[in-house]
């Protein structure tokens, strides 16, 4: 049985700390032919991308054969879900027969840690933001030091002499799909200017997709992404108001409020370009769905509902018994296709008082940083958190 994967033997997926993935859902890290994880700031492109672990990678895929790196799929496939590797085989038809070129074709890429905002659910893994704050916290030194190393290996591996540069210049006249993240793309100034210097003629055939947190708009970049086949932008807002102020901090609802509308009327010049709302659904913002989901359906935007996973903390899955109950009464009222799904989730939360306290330490530490308050913001579902 053959199970090649368009991702396996055409992906090429960078993360923000320099690693890379075929795709954005791998289970592992390629390993260099050194047999250690590739780092960008280490390894060139090129070499990752003919590496040993990939060659494996697709022969084991194209025998029939399960790689563990593609776990997630092989689990959702056997409950009979249609995973990542059906659903782009299909988008990506043409290429599934196709042989593993000299160079990628489907580009999903993390290039650095470069953002302006520390948000709740972040890193300094993905923000160089939530890096500057680790400094005004109260770490071991030997944390301290984990956090710098990792910043000085994400900043070398898309310093402007990195090998992913002329890499990725490469391939783009033969790529298909880009997909940007962050950090956040619209403060990378490397992303457009290589999207800039592709040909129109080229740029004609390419899809892109971006996510953005919605801080910035440039009317020339804005002119750049006119010139592709196809262009969906996905503006993370985790909330409206005080709550999006709070999950998304430093930044401005107001400022943000007034780049969608931005984005909406550019969609609507040019109408190859699509735009949406992610968010990302937490302990913390949980009970404002209802008020963001209207939002969304006010500015006749199309929602999309992210599971967090990690911190395991800031799961719904780790609601206590009590919040669960008081969380989805306060969900009956949200209409979208997505909301009886996140309901079985929180239903099936395995909370202990010991995960409770967990959040509500990590809460109130940098609640104190950024003179915020959990408690002000969403009283009912703080108490419920207490009544464990």
């Amino acid at each position: 049985m053959n199970l090649r994967c368009v991702n396996a033997d055409h992906g090429f997926c960078t993360k923000p700390t320099g690693h890379v993935m075929p795709c954005c859902i791998s289970h592992e890290r390629v390993v260099n032919n050194s047999g250690d994880i590739a780092i960008l700031n280490k390894d060139l492109a090129k070499d990752i991308w003919q590496s040993q672990y990939l060659i494996d990678l697709r022969q084991d895929l194209s025998n029939g054969i399960q790689h563990p790196n593609c776990s997630q799929c092989w689990s959702e496939e056997a409950a009979g879900y249609k995973s990542k590797r059906l659903r782009d085989n299909e988008r990506w038809v043409d290429l599934v027969n196709e042989p593993t070129g000299e160079l990628p074709k489907l580009l999903d890429l993390s290039l650095g840690n470069t953002c302006n905002l520390a948000c709740r659910t972040c890193g300094t893994f993905a923000s160089s933001r939530w890096y500057k704050e680790t400094q005004r916290q109260l770490l071991p030194s030997v944390k301290r030091n984990e956090l710098k190393q990792l910043n000085d290996q994400i900043q070398d591996s898309y310093a402007d002499t990195a090998s992913i540069w002329p890499f990725l210049d490469k391939a783009l006249p033969n790529v298909l799909h880009i997909d940007l993240y962050g950090g956040e793309p619209l403060l990378v100034k490397r992303h457009w200017q290589m999207l800039d210097a592709i040909p129109k003629d080229i740029a004609n055939d390419i899809s892109l997709h971006f996510n953005t947190n919605g801080t910035q708009w440039d009317d020339d970049y804005a002119e750049i992404l006119c010139r592709f086949k196809a262009v969906t932008a996905d503006i993370s807002i985790d909330g409206i108001g005080p709550v999006f102020e709070y999950m998304r901090w430093p930044a401005k609802w107001d400022q943000v409020n007034a780049n969608i509308q931005n984005f909406k009327k550019l969609s609507v010049r040019h109408p190859q370009i699509s735009v949406g709302i992610c968010i990302t659904l937490s302990i913390m913002n949980i009970w404002s769905l209802p008020e963001t989901v209207e939002y969304t359906q006010q500015m006749e935007l199309s929602c999309y509902l992210n599971l967090l996973h990690s911190p395991d903390a800031m799961s719904l899955k780790n609601l206590s018994q009590t919040a669960s109950a008081l969380v989805s009464d306060h969900l009956e009222v949200v209409s979208h296709d997505q909301i009886d799904s996140i309901k079985s989730f929180i239903g099936s939360n395995k909370s202990d008082q010991t995960m409770s306290r967990a959040l509500l330490d990590m809460l109130n530490e940098h609640d104190l940083l950024r003179n915020q308050s959990f408690k002000r913001l969403s009283p009912e579902l703080y108490q419920a958190l207490h009544h464990v």
